[in-house]
């Protein structure tokens, strides 16, 4: 797949420069209601990457959430730092902003006897935006640019019942999350 094929084409993104994750994020982003981020750990410069995508949705009152984890100790303090940043983040006249929500799971907080917690998930809700991604992302800059990393596509309309799931799974995420 080149850069120049549309993201819908193909149900698994491959990552590298040719099919970056981003590309396929974007469209999604700019017509979503809602978003749901499931990432293990969240790095600086994918936070940053993310930013206008996530504000912009923001502005236009969508909901934003965002849940990542504390697991290997990973995620930077800087981005959980930027991400709360988020949510203090003014909105621009005559815009519906509506802040965006994160949380952390910890280890000490998951059900498990495990303790592990290295899930991602991209969801999106919204008019011709009801899809998921889920594999192996998180919110770093190699992973959304140029990194091997393979995320494959569940849309609603193709696969309810899949969708359905991966969209619990991460309500029930939401749930033990703080």
């Amino acid at each position: 797949m080149t850069s120049a094929t549309p993201p819908r084409a193909s149900a698994l993104c491959t990552g590298g420069p040719d099919d970056s994750f981003l590309s396929h994020l974007r469209p999604l982003f700019v017509r979503a209601q809602e978003v749901a981020i499931l990432a293990a750990f969240v790095q600086q410069r994918g936070v940053m990457a993310l930013e206008r995508l996530v504000l912009d949705a923001a502005q236009r009152g969508a909901r934003v959430r965002l849940v990542t984890g504390d697991y290997l100790h990973i995620t930077q303090r800087e981005a959980l730092e930027s991400l709360l940043g988020w949510s203090t983040h003014e909105a621009e006249a005559g815009s519906t902003y509506r802040a965006p929500e994160v949380r952390v799971v910890t280890s000490a907080s998951l059900p498990t006897a495990s303790k592990s917690f290295h899930p991602k998930a991209w969801i999106f809700v919204g008019p011709d935006a009801d899809a998921a991604f889920v594999g192996s992302s998180n919110v770093s800059l190699a992973a959304l640019y140029d990194g091997i990393e393979w995320n494959l596509r569940v849309d609603r309309d193709r696969d309810p019942g899949a969708f359905a799931r991966v969209l619990e799974a991460f309500e029930r995420t939401w749930a033990v999350a703080r």
